[in-house]
């Protein structure tokens, strides 16, 4: 005999017949997303976000898509310029001068050529990004004569043949991430930055919200070291964000084939879930 023939079972069948298709449906929508691989971001798109965050006065949004654009995007001289000039400018506007100056001068000494657009350009920056550039200067031409070269001491012969390209770098020597051939990235990606950060209650009850920066060096073995708080924000994030520098391993950064120490920056984002 049909269970539809007592009116309470038909009820509760409808009912299960209805569950089974919300349950399909709301499977099949949750599981595009995951069916779907998306490319990463373009460094043009990166910049292009990083512009709409510096005006509307997301500083340090500007400065991290500049950095990503830089670290995964394979950006071509243009783009590399124009992230460069991203985080000085929106450094600056965050009250950093000195960082700023730090960002403009690697730029500078980079593309010495480089010309600001003047027209288009904050003043306050753009002055003083060309107290910057004009500060750095033209690169001097080198001297040819082999006697000034031989005559000082500082000078080390380099090596000729097949193995010139393999130069020993300086173990003791730090270097900044835009001179090296390959930047120290955390093993499994920002993620396992990430892991190590809760948002801490003291942070939640007092509505702090934002990025701690954290300059460190990645020695050659992948270890991070002087993990030292740039720009905090209190109320507990800034001991987790240095905590999950510390925790984190790094892919060692190399120049000429060779592990290299190199200093780092990066930001560490706190925001209360919701």
């Amino acid at each position: 005999m049909s269970d539809c023939l007592h009116p309470a079972n038909c009820h509760r069948n409808e009912h299960t017949r209805a569950g089974i298709v919300f349950v399909l449906g709301m499977l099949i929508l949750l599981g595009t997303p995951s069916v779907q691989a998306q490319d990463p971001p373009s460094c043009p798109a990166l910049l292009e976000g990083a512009a709409a965050s510096f005006n509307t006065g997301r500083f340090q949004e500007a400065i991290d898509q500049a950095w990503t654009c830089l670290q995964q995007g394979n950006p071509v001289d243009a783009e590399r310029q124009a992230a460069l000039l991203v985080q000085g400018r929106a450094t600056f506007f965050m009250g950093r001068k000195d960082d700023a100056g730090e960002m403009l001068r690697t730029l500078f000494l980079q593309y010495p050529n480089l010309v600001l657009d003047e027209a288009g350009e904050i003043a306050p920056f753009l002055a003083f990004a060309q107290t910057i550039q004009e500060s750095v200067g033209q690169p001097e031409e080198p001297d040819s004569s082999m006697e000034l070269a031989l005559a000082s001491s500082e000078v080390i012969p380099l090596p000729s043949g097949p193995d010139s390209e393999n130069i020993p770098v300086d173990p003791n020597v730090v270097l900044e991430a835009h001179e090296v051939d390959v930047i120290p990235l955390p093993v499994g990606g920002r993620g396992a930055i990430l892991r190590y950060v809760t948002y801490p209650d003291e942070a939640k009850a007092n509505g702090k919200e934002g990025y701690v920066l954290v300059r460190f060096v990645v020695d050659p073995q992948g270890q991070p070291q002087e993990v030292k708080v740039m720009r905090g924000l209190g109320f507990g994030c800034d001991e987790i964000a240095v905590k999950a520098i510390q925790t984190t391993r790094f892919t060692p950064g190399t120049q000429g084939g060779q592990a290299v120490s190199v200093k780092m920056l990066m930001s560490v984002p706190f925001f209360n879930p919701r």
